[in-house]
């Protein structure tokens, strides 16, 4: 501590001048220089000085204080770039001569420090290549001045300073997938339309700025369900330049729980899940697409209640035991993805097979007349008559006489679409299985193996109110 003031000199004075602590040094008739403890405490002193022969001088005012507490102003550069060395300057004021760096954060190796001043100290940053995107916090720890440690000027007073910086690590880029042009998130849920329409699955890599992802990305999409079923609408994964959106097509229709899988230039991603479920349309637009009445709408009233999806599984398709789906339960064959997920493909191959059931039981009930009629002829004294009518309920009859109804093709190829075990199963048969010398016979059988009188309950289903049965088990409500 200097102290200025006169007559300092001993040959003035007559003496030395001293303290009552400390040490003195004499420099100058208006200059001393005094030399205190480290250990005083922070604080206001009064001093004065003292002669060997008891002179005083006046008083006077010196404080203590302690050191300040570091403050980190800003930090250059401050986004550092994964799998790099950076040299960073931290700028600010009370670092003190000798002070510490913490950087906490993962995927930092090493911070060799360099000291400046006390308002600058440099760091060469070593980020690992794998440290991920994320804010990191830089602390700058004061141990004080000229090795004295840090002295506090209050109690409680932290000798540590905090500022942030970020690490982008261009080599891990985000998945960013769009359905519909919004965002997804992993879980969420996106929906075939009433329309139908299948929502627009997008996905694309992003990486923070500057980073631009290079190189090439690999996608698939695949999709699963509890009711059975896998579906993707392209084979194997598509290889695109790394800054490409892969854009999922929409046609055929697919869903379930969806996963996209991704790589970057070779190294995997962390697969992304989500949802796609079916949203019914009005029945009487479904309805309406069955031509509003006939045996096509009976069917789809009684297989369904006209309703592709089922609320029970959270809008899956519809399923029945025996492997049948949607609208029309398609059954044999096997539906595709877009017939379980698209109500009018699944209506469209219903008709076109309900069309082809009937050209097929109009053939069937050709070929058993002609056996008949060829029987008869071979066997003048065995006649035997035409089918008698069969009537279902209130509803129809079918008869080979022209008295009833419909034809007997018509309940054949009713009883085909449900499945009629061939050749003894079909509605109406000219049985010659007989034991010889027996006379064959006009067989008639309602029976599926899922109902007694499958043509029976279709007959019913003319609307919904009067279905009393519903073939593939499922309640149909209002």
């Amino acid at each position: 501590m200097q102290i200025f003031g006169t007559n300092f000199d001993p040959e003035s004075c007559g003496c030395i001048p001293w303290v009552s602590f400390g040490s003195i040094e004499y420099v100058s008739n208006t200059q001393v220089n005094v030399y205190y403890s480290e250990n005083m405490a922070v604080g206001s002193y009064q001093i004065e000085l003292e002669t060997e022969l008891g002179y005083y001088s006046n008083q006077a005012t010196f404080t203590i204080n302690g050191d300040p507490t570091p403050w980190i102003s800003s930090i250059s550069p401050a986004t550092w770039t994964a799998g790099t060395t950076v040299q960073v300057n931290i700028y600010g004021s009370g670092f003190g001569t000798s002070p510490t760096l913490m950087i906490s954060c993962c995927g930092i190796d090493s911070y060799p420090l360099t000291y400046v001043s006390d308002g600058l100290i440099t760091a060469n940053v070593t980020v690992d290549p794998y440290a991920p995107t994320e804010n990191v916090t830089l602390t700058v720890v004061s141990n004080g001045y000229y090795g004295l440690g840090f002295v506090p000027q209050n109690q409680g007073q932290s000798n540590q300073g905090n500022a942030q910086a970020q690490v982008q690590n261009c080599l891990a880029p985000t998945l960013y997938v769009t359905g519909n042009g919004a965002q997804i998130s992993v879980g969420q849920t996106v929906y075939v339309s009433a329309a139908p329409q299948m929502p627009a699955i997008s996905a694309s890599l992003t990486l923070p700025p500057p980073c631009v992802p290079t190189g090439t990305a690999t996608f698939q999409l695949t999709t699963s369900y509890t009711v059975g079923g896998s579906a993707y609408p392209s084979q194997g994964p598509a290889t695109l330049a790394a800054n490409q959106v892969f854009s999922v097509p929409t046609s055929p229709f697919y869903g379930g729980q969806a996963t996209i899988t991704w790589a970057y230039n070779g190294a995997s991603g962390t697969p992304f899940g989500f949802y796609i479920l079916g949203v019914n349309p009005d029945r009487g637009t479904v309805q309406a697409a069955l031509g509003g009445s006939g045996w096509p709408v009976n069917i789809g009233i009684h297989e369904s209640g006209l309703q592709q999806f089922d609320p029970a599984t959270g809008m899956l398709p519809k399923k029945d035991y025996a492997g049948g789906y949607g609208v029309m339960q398609l059954t044999i064959p096997a539906p595709t993805e877009d017939q379980k997920w698209n109500w009018q493909s699944n209506v469209a191959v219903g008709v076109a097979h309900l069309q082809a059931n009937m050209s097929s039981g109009l053939s069937w009930l050709q070929s058993q007349q002609q056996q008949w009629s060829t029987w008869n002829q071979q066997n003048p004294n065995q006649l035997v008559g035409l089918a008698v009518d069969y009537w279902e309920g209130s509803c129809c009859i079918f008869s080979m006489q022209g008295t009833g109804t419909y034809t007997y093709d018509v309940a054949i190829g009713l009883k085909q679409y449900a499945g009629a075990p061939l050749p003894w199963g079909n509605f109406l048969s000219w049985y010659t299985n007989v034991p010889v010398g027996t006379t064959p016979y006009w067989s008639v059988s309602t029976a599926n193996g899922v109902a007694t009188d499958i043509v029976y309950q279709f007959a019913t289903c003319y609307s919904l109110a009067s279905c009393q049965y519903s073939g593939a088990g499922y309640p149909l409500g209002n």
